[in-house]
């Protein structure tokens, strides 16, 4: 396998922390590894006993500037950078799958794994709707897989698209969340393609670090979501425009579809007032 960074930033929840880097070390071949400890903790000093490199911030940056200063120690041979979250654990061949799916297509630019304990495209329960893969919008910012060269060109873009910062993710997020989104609408910017490795898989503890930081105050919490989410909207707001979003789910017993409901829904997802996204699914009787 070719050579991967893995930035890897770390705050709170020692119990996690290790459970995550034993499973990478376990689990993953050919990588280095650059641990960012952000904020200072007695409890993280068992950082030491792994084979990586080390930045330390005496004092707490955010998961955004974390990534950012870990990005510059990244090796100029690696052909793939990885910036993943502390609270994950990974399993046999998790990488090797995402590996696979750069060779779908010469545009594929990101890729994410699957999860337990999520609601979105990335969960697990949601495989029975793909094979090995699928290409999507964006992933979640818990794991992101890159090809080094559109990072690389990603910061060629950086006045273009009002990065604030010296690395891959907008610091104009602040401590974290929105950036995912936002680095998503980069990389299609550039004409890459984004895509989920179905059959990588790793378990996450959402927001161990997030609900730490703020001490489990889940309005605060939804606050603070919905206060980036807004600058990530403001940002884009001419690419995303201001059509109103539509989703529709529609259950299925034969996956068949009814001619006339077909033909509306086509008519529909033409429409240029609004944007429909469809989503079909097979409903098994028992």
């Amino acid at each position: 396998m070719n050579k991967i960074s893995i930035i890897l930033p770390v705050r709170f929840r020692q119990d996690l922390t290790k459970v995550a880097l034993d499973s990478l070390f376990s689990y993953t071949k050919d990588f280095e590894l650059i641990l960012v400890q952000d904020g200072k903790d007695d409890q993280m000093d068992f950082l030491k006993n792994y084979d990586a490199k080390f930045i330390y911030n005496e004092e707490p940056q955010g998961y955004i500037k974390s990534i950012n200063a870990g990005f510059k120690l990244v090796s100029p041979e690696s052909e793939y950078v990885m910036f993943l979250n502390s609270d994950v654990c990974c399993t046999p061949g998790w990488m090797e799958e995402m590996i696979k799916c750069f060779d779908l297509d010469p545009k594929v630019g990101l890729i994410g794994p699957t999860f337990t304990a999520w609601n979105g495209e990335q969960s697990i329960e949601e495989n029975y709707k793909y094979g090995d893969y699928n290409f999507c919008d964006e992933i979640v910012g818990v794991c992101m897989l890159f090809k080094r060269e559109v990072i690389n060109e990603l910061m060629n873009k950086d006045q273009e698209h009002k990065i604030i910062g010296d690395g891959p993710l907008d610091e104009l997020y602040g401590l974290g969340g929105g950036d995912d989104n936002d680095i998503c609408m980069r990389v299609k910017t550039l004409g890459y393609k984004i895509v989920i490795a179905r059959k990588s898989f790793i378990y996450h503890y959402i927001s161990a670090s997030f609900r730490k930081l703020f001490k489990d105050d889940v309005d605060y919490s939804k606050k603070h979501a919905s206060g980036v989410f807004s600058k990530f909207k403001e940002k884009w707001k001419k690419e995303l425009g201001n059509k109103p979003r539509i989703m529709i789910a529609i259950p299925t017993f034969t996956e068949n579809i009814n001619h006339v409901l077909a033909v509306r829904l086509i008519e529909w997802s033409h429409d240029p007032d609004i944007t429909i996204n469809i989503d079909f699914f097979h409903v098994l009787l028992h």
